[in-house]
């Protein structure tokens, strides 16, 4: 990864997945896990609006002892960065936020 962009969070070791993400059990800066067009993705919550989920996509490296997460600046064309809560989304336990 290049040295100017700045890790956001490590994932120690493999995933381990939490509760279920809810409009009303999220807090800003969980990381959460979901799927789109088949592809594994991770995001960091920045709000809650009544019905969706507002979040920004990481960007992940995989390293010998876990992921480093570094947050992407783009905004991802499929969610336009909300979540529905009917999505299966999924809690990540294991963070270390930096």
């Amino acid at each position: 990864m290049t040295s100017t962009i700045k890790c956001f969070a490590v994932i120690d070791g493999l995933p381990v997945y939490g509760e279920r993400a809810k409009i009303n059990n999220v807090k800003i800066n969980d990381i959460i896990s979901y799927m789109v067009k088949g592809h594994l993705t991770y995001s960091v919550v920045t709000g809650t609006t009544s019905t969706m989920i507002k979040i920004q996509d990481l960007l992940c490296e995989n390293t010998e002892y876990g992921i480093n997460l570094y947050v992407k600046s783009e905004q991802n064309s499929t969610t336009k960065n909300l979540l529905k809560e009917t999505r299966k989304i999924l809690k990540i336990k294991n963070i270390k936020y930096l």
